[in-house]
């Protein structure tokens, strides 16, 4: 986990996060990771915003 955070730092990780959503559209974000929204899976990880 280190290592990963001192990649990231160096810029040599970068992640991709394709959507991030609110705890109240958790439904919305399983969807999408699924597949089942039209435009199809996210590129990257779908997050949940919570607070």
């Amino acid at each position: 986990m280190v290592e990963r955070g001192r990649l990231v730092d160096q810029g040599k990780l970068r992640p991709v996060i394709g959507a991030v959503l609110p705890l109240s559209d958790v439904a919305k974000a399983h969807a999408l990771v699924e597949g089942g929204s039209a435009g199809g899976r996210p590129r990257g990880k779908v997050a949940i915003a919570v607070g």
